[in-house]
């Protein structure tokens, strides 16, 4: 009974815009192009309301719960993510147990939530505020998302470049990057110490008069520490003579950040 209702709510929907997407699709001018997809946004929602509107209680239910589906799976698998990148990067368990409880009473809040909508006898005129808030709190959230589309624009772009000429993702640009910074952090503490940089002089040149100006002005010796692990030595060669043949996975970006980080500790112990 749901899937009929919900397809033919779909089928009607889909009906109603068939000749504007033949349009949009076929519409070079990005301005007109816009104006059309603004056009069968409007009518979709004209639809759904109207829809909404006519089903019984029970039938919205079922409706509700199939639509709701989708976004329930999402949830549970950001919160599976969530919790696992907090076990990566906690110290200890105490910490781990800390954002798990977290976690909880923020599932917690949005349970409360809706006991709290459930607990008031709206009217109609409440209806109308309610929906009107959340309209311009939606809004609100759509201009910010636009906003942060804006600031990671050159990331994006960088992103769809890397895609075009070499067909791999955003790991592979998050790669190069951790390289550069995990070079950049061994210079800047060689700087810090009065080293100078010459031209061409390598960065395990480098690395072994910072070991020196280590022991000298801070009476540490980082010999073994600073010394990259066999897995970050091996990733840092591909990316750097092949960069271009090797496509970085989600734990290559791990690996190197963990080891960045634990590289950060040695260098600047003040950051601990």
């Amino acid at each position: 009974m749901t899937k009929d209702i919900v397809k033919k709510i779909q089928d009607e929907i889909e009906e109603n815009l068939k000749d504007d997407l033949k349009l949009c699709e076929a519409e070079q001018n990005p301005v007109e192009k816009t104006r059309i997809l603004h056009k069968m946004e409007i009518q979709m929602m004209r639809d759904m309301l109207r829809h909404l509107t006519t089903v019984t209680d029970d039938e919205f239910l079922k409706i509700y719960e199939k639509i709701a589906e989708p976004g329930e799976k999402q949830v549970r698998e950001l919160l599976e993510t969530e919790k696992n990148l907090a076990y990566e990067n906690s110290e200890n368990a105490k910490q781990f147990e800390q954002f798990k409880e977290i976690q909880n009473l923020e599932i917690g809040r949005n349970n409360d939530f809706i006991d709290l909508l459930n607990e008031n006898d709206f009217d109609k005129k409440s209806l109308e505020r309610l929906l009107i808030f959340y309209i311009t709190v939606l809004g609100q959230a759509v201009t910010e998302q636009r906003i942060t589309n804006t600031l990671l624009h050159p990331l994006i772009d960088s992103t769809l470049l890397v895609n075009r000429l070499f067909g791999f993702d955003i790991n592979w640009l998050m790669g190069m990057s951790l390289i550069q910074l995990h070079e950049n952090m061994i210079k800047s503490k060689y700087h810090e110490l009065g080293g100078e940089i010459k031209e061409n002089q390598s960065l395990k040149n480098i690395i072994s008069h910072l070991i020196g100006l280590v022991k000298y002005n801070e009476d540490r010796d980082i010999t073994l520490a600073i010394d990259m692990s066999q897995g970050l030595k091996q990733i840092r060669n591909r990316m750097t003579h092949e960069g271009f043949k090797y496509s970085v996975t989600r734990d290559d970006l791990k690996k190197l950040l963990k080891e960045i980080k634990e590289l950060e500790v040695v260098l600047f112990p003040e950051n601990k």
